[in-house]
């Protein structure tokens, strides 16, 4: 095979250098054709380089979404849990129970205490001697606790404390009743105006006139039992029946030999509460006591300051 010289055209051999005539250089020719052949092929070069650019920034893209999406998530998440602590700690002190220390004057009156006595025929003494036991009732809406061993029983000098020592909780609208509060107390210190004290505190004034009655109301079950016996009754109250006020005035009057009262019921300030009356003696007075009247009959009274 021959080729020709592109210079002058003389016919040459296929493999020869340089042109026989002209000397023309055939090398020159073949890096110009190989350059040409680049240039062809620059473009597909710069698109792929342009390609892999465009890849690079997607892949970047979606590393920027995936990480804003793992922080969303991850903030969600948080919220979620401290949101999930919120209502479980708003749960949990929703059922604590509040000491009764701790109650408003309020809600106090809404806390029914109730003693009985009971003989204690089993105990080795010359005269009679009896136990008392405690019935609570809750009229609010709060779980109590109470202490049962910060209660004395307090009569002329005679005093006793509490023969228990635990603490017993109360459900809202809850009845309770413990067993042998105070065990063994003299008979002599049954009958009078006994002061019952918590916590240091008069908590009411038990009239005992015998070993019969009730401090608080007049209908209470002299049941035998150990002092180890807790009974608990759910909404025992056996009246929904809210009292006027001449309803509750009319049940003063009739505890009025019982409490040694001087001044005129009509005269007292008086107060509804949720189906309890309170009714306070005139201000000004030494010994000044407030009566609380519940929709069962019973009365408690407290002592109260001279303006309070």
């Amino acid at each position: 095979m021959s080729k020709y010289c592109p210079k002058c055209g003389t016919k040459n051999d296929e493999n020869a250098t340089f042109c026989r005539k002209c000397g023309y250089n055939f090398g020159l020719r073949k890096k110009k054709e190989e350059m040409k052949k680049d240039d062809t092929n620059l473009p597909h070069s710069r698109m792929t380089r342009r390609q892999a650019n465009n890849n690079g920034k997607k892949r970047i893209g979606i590393l920027i979404c995936l990480l804003v999406l793992i922080v969303f998530m991850g903030v969600l998440l948080y919220n979620q849990s401290t949101s999930n602590k919120k209502v479980s700690s708003g749960s949990s002190s929703s059922t604590t129970a509040t000491n009764y220390n701790k109650l408003s004057n309020r809600e106090k009156q809404n806390v029914q205490f109730e003693f009985n006595l009971q003989e204690n025929k089993d105990a080795d003494a010359p005269d009679p001697v009896y136990n008392i036991n405690m019935k609570i009732k809750n009229n609010t809406d709060k779980k109590i606790s109470f202490n049962e061993g910060k209660l004395t029983y307090n009569l002329e000098g005679y005093k006793a404390n509490s023969k228990k020592s635990e603490t017993i909780v109360i459900e809202p609208k809850e009845t309770k009743t413990v067993k042998n509060i105070f065990k063994n107390i003299n008979e002599q210190a049954t009958v009078g105006g006994a002061v019952i004290n918590y916590d240091g505190k008069q908590l009411l004034q038990a009239n005992f006139s015998n070993s019969s009655q009730s401090a608080g109301t007049n209908d209470e079950d002299q049941s035998n039992s150990d002092d180890t016996t807790d009974s608990t009754d759910n909404n025992t109250d056996n009246t929904n029946h809210h009292l006027t006020r001449e309803e509750a005035e009319q049940i003063l009057e009739s505890k009025q030999e019982l409490y040694g009262f001087t001044e005129p019921v009509s005269s007292m300030q008086a107060e509804e509460y949720n189906g309890t009356w309170d009714f306070k003696e005139p201000a000004g007075k030494i010994g000044r006591q407030m009566y609380y009247v519940y929709n069962d009959g019973s009365v408690v009274s407290r002592d109260i300051g001279p303006n309070e």
